[in-house]
């Protein structure tokens, strides 16, 4: 698709590389409805929870390319690999960034998994809790997946490698919420 990373009028988003039209990332809108208070987190879980995220990108790749899953050293990359084995999950792609020409915005899914049957539309969290701003992050990036109709899932790990799926309904006041800020920002775009 063609989509690059930059930050435009103080906006992070991605540049179509063809059209050259601005998306505003979701990680922005999302910033906008629920302002980040990232200064309680300590430093080494944030780098933690992006090694695992790379770990998991690393391991989703492999899976693509060879049908099997690879052994990781991290012990929470493991857990959530065996999870998705048990539910006869497999990724179709890992962190391909998507834009959504209907409304307007882009974003990074962490995966797009099949079971034979119905896909799955993840977002792995390796965290300790889970924020009402990854729920609508996941609903945001079903907008990327018109025709497919993916199952919405949030796969949270915590510290001891306990993982806890949980399914995600479609809420449509948080949705046109989304979709509000999502105008802001693009009124600013202007």
């Amino acid at each position: 698709m063609g989509l690059i990373a930059e930050t435009y009028k103080d906006i992070r988003g991605y540049r179509h590389q063809e059209t050259w039209k601005f998306y505003p990332a979701t990680g922005a809108v999302l910033d906008l409805l629920y302002p980040p208070k990232m200064e309680w987190i300590d430093q080494a879980y944030l780098d933690e929870g992006t090694r695992c995220h790379a770990d998991m990108k690393s391991a989703c790749d492999w899976f693509i390319a060879n049908g099997e899953w690879p052994t990781s050293s991290n012990h929470r990359v493991r857990a959530l690999i065996k999870c998705l084995q048990d539910h006869e999950l497999k990724p179709l792609e890992a962190e391909v960034t998507r834009c959504s020409d209907v409304y307007g915005h882009a974003g990074t899914p962490d995966a797009f998994l099949g079971d034979g049957y119905a896909t799955v539309l993840p977002d792995w969290k390796f965290a300790e809790s889970l924020d009402e701003r990854y729920q609508d992050q996941i609903q945001s990036y079903q907008a990327f997946f018109p025709s497919a109709i993916p199952r919405l899932m949030l796969f949270r790990v915590d510290r001891d490698g306990n993982v806890f799926p949980r399914k995600v309904q479609r809420n449509q006041k948080q949705w046109t919420l989304f979709l509000n800020a999502l105008a802001c920002l693009k009124f600013r775009l202007r």
